[in-house]
């Protein structure tokens, strides 16, 4: 379940990056895990899933790191410059192995060099929310949350809606994804830029 829930927000978020170019998709704590929390409830979950759960915190936690829109985006533009297409297969692929060790070897040397207590505010917290979290659901399982159920069926209702009006009217100017990055920070630091260059 939560795969699926982690592939239908992954084709979402690069459907969106490709039909609007929006250069910030965060949607922060929307991910599956928020999803089959909410959803089910904690208490009607194994104890096997919730203690599975935090382990793919980092998947779920925000999505603006998400490697897909930026690999379609390689792909786009291999495929506008009559590029091989094996060739930017095998670069995505090397990028992905050079990341990896990249980030690994930053993080380790950054945390040994500078000390993990004197990290900055994101380090600490990003790395015991997934396991506060864990706490939460083992000490105080939460039953089906009915409120979050009912937000995000309004939400899909209010985004079916505009898609309709816009797939029907030209001169409708509310887009469903304007809709759905509305709340992101990347959106509202560019409204706050606009506003207060006088535009």
């Amino acid at each position: 379940t939560f795969f699926l829930f982690f592939y239908a927000l992954s084709i979402a978020i690069t459907r969106l990056r490709a039909e609007v170019g929006f250069p910030d998709h965060d949607v922060h704590f929307g991910g599956p895990i928020q999803m089959i929390t909410s959803s089910v409830g904690t208490a009607n979950l194994s104890q096997a899933s919730r203690i599975t759960m935090p382990l793919f915190w980092f998947i779920s936690r925000r999505f603006d790191n998400h490697i897909m829109p930026h690999q379609l985006e390689g792909f786009k533009i291999a495929d506008r410059s009559d590029m091989e297409v094996q060739r930017t297969v095998w670069s995505i692929l090397l990028g992905v192995a050079v990341g990896i060790v990249a980030t690994f070897w930053i993080l380790l040397h950054t945390s040994f060099k500078v000390g993990l207590d004197n990290m900055p505010h994101p380090s600490l917290d990003w790395g015991r929310e997934p396991w506060s979290y864990l706490q939460q659901w083992l000490h105080s399982p939460t039953e089906i949350d009915y409120y979050h159920i009912g937000l995000i069926g309004l939400g899909f209702v209010v985004v079916c809606f505009l898609a309709t009006m816009s797939a029907l009217f030209l001169w409708w100017s509310l887009h469903p994804v304007g809709y759905a990055v509305a709340g992101s920070y990347g959106m509202s630091f560019c409204g706050r830029v606009c506003w207060q260059a006088g535009f």
